[in-house]
């Protein structure tokens, strides 16, 4: 999509439920969910802000359902959010998906290796890259300990003291989502790596952007993990 004639006024529609609380992390466009659903709408200034807007939504981990144009008008004049649309009013684009995003602020991707195989892979990266492993936790092996069977589902806990610690200086209740965190499970054969978005986590904690670059290593580690 291109933004023509200047600025415009924006609905985006997203899958999941976010509040009002979230208008500053969207720099000041209104924020209202409803039905598992949620849009942003606001003017929007050019296609570097459009752009911008987009990656914010990419990095919480949302799934966009469509962007909609409504043009140059005054505030008062744009129609939006859950009323009808006048036919021919806007300029919609349904966006298609690639990656597998779960639930709001959950990435998942797809491995083309077995489960363990998977975790043995990412462990041998994370010392390769100088993190340090926390925790290698086989809670499919936990649960045949009390005669349960559960998927194979494995959680490892990693990081860097010298990333996070900032971030939890800044916000100490971010303890409480650090060290970072990867879950590699099977879901019918099929072998998936999923974490919490770092754009997630920004927004959830108030991070600077500087802060939230202390996380984001966790999307290309697991980019280089699934790749063949």
């Amino acid at each position: 999509m291109t933004v023509t004639g200047g600025p415009a006024w924006y609905e985006i529609r997203v899958a999941g439920l976010l509040d009002s609380r979230w208008t500053a992390w969207f720099d000041g466009l209104e924020v209202s969910g409803r039905s598992e659903e949620t849009v942003i709408f606001g003017l929007i200034t050019d296609q570097p802000a459009l752009s911008g807007l987009l990656i914010k939504i990419r990095d919480l981990g949302l799934i966009l359902i469509s962007v909609r144009r409504l043009g140059p008008h005054g505030r008062e004049d744009v129609r939006y959010g859950y009323g009808p649309r006048a036919t021919g009013e806007d300029r919609e684009t349904t966006i298609t998906h690639e990656r597998s995003l779960d639930e709001a602020g959950i990435i998942t991707k797809l491995s083309s290796r077995p489960v363990a195989e998977t975790v043995s892979r990412l462990t041998d990266m994370i010392a390769s890259r100088g993190f340090k492993l926390f925790a290698l936790i086989d809670q499919s092996a936990e649960a045949a300990r009390v005669g349960l069977q559960l998927r194979d589902t494995t959680l490892v806990i990693f990081g860097s003291a010298a990333a996070g610690t900032p971030v939890m200086e800044a916000a100490p209740l971010a303890a409480l989502d650090l060290p970072l965190k990867v879950l590699i499970w099977d879901d019918g054969g099929q072998a998936k790596v999923s974490y919490t978005a770092p754009g997630w986590l920004a927004a959830r904690y108030q991070l600077s952007d500087e802060l939230v670059a202390n996380l984001a290593g966790i999307g290309p580690l697991t980019d280089a993990l699934i790749a063949l």
